[in-house]
């Protein structure tokens, strides 16, 4: 179980909505603001290992207040100096973001290549990755044991369960 919940919207109506939707539970918070400037905060509110949903990227049905339409490399880097993040796991969203062209709304040199990523997401010699439904997977090796064979038998894109 869980005992406590952030959630981080840069837009002030997406706020609003998670507030009235999550609001009432004493667990979870919801926070308004860019990641980056946020995350430091809720980071040193924890003092031991977490889950990470990483999504605070531009989309094109909301209007962009952030200077980057996709924060993920400086969310990744203020995770990295974050004394728990070994024993970690981060969940990053619509991977296929960083694995190809973007549309033409899209500004290409707001957003890491795949490879970027994996490369900023490596917290230590014993991080592995993996790309399941969407979602990149990264956390320590023993999360392989945590999904054995699931990456293969699902067909779960390269880079699979290897220390990134």
């Amino acid at each position: 179980m869980v005992g406590r919940v952030y959630t981080i919207e840069a837009d002030f109506a997406l706020y609003e909505d998670a507030r009235r939707t999550l609001g009432n539970d004493p667990g979870i918070h919801v926070c308004l603001g860019s990641s980056p400037a946020v995350l430091p905060s809720i980071l040193n509110s924890l003092d031991s290992c977490a889950l990470f949903w990483l999504d605070a990227h531009w989309f094109p049905e909301v209007p962009s207040v952030a200077d980057s339409q996709c924060p993920l490399l400086e969310e990744l880097s203020i995770l990295a100096r974050w004394p728990f993040i070994g024993d970690s796991c981060v969940l990053i969203d619509d991977a296929r973001m960083f694995s190809g062209p973007l549309e033409e709304c899209y500004r290409a040199g707001d957003w890491p290549t795949l490879h970027d990523v994996i490369a900023a997401a490596r917290f230590t010699p014993s991080t592995v990755s993996a790309i399941i439904d969407d979602v990149i997977v990264v956390g320590p090796g023993t999360l392989t044991l945590a999904f054995g064979d699931y990456p293969e038998m699902t067909g779960a894109q390269s880079p699979v369960w290897k220390k990134t």
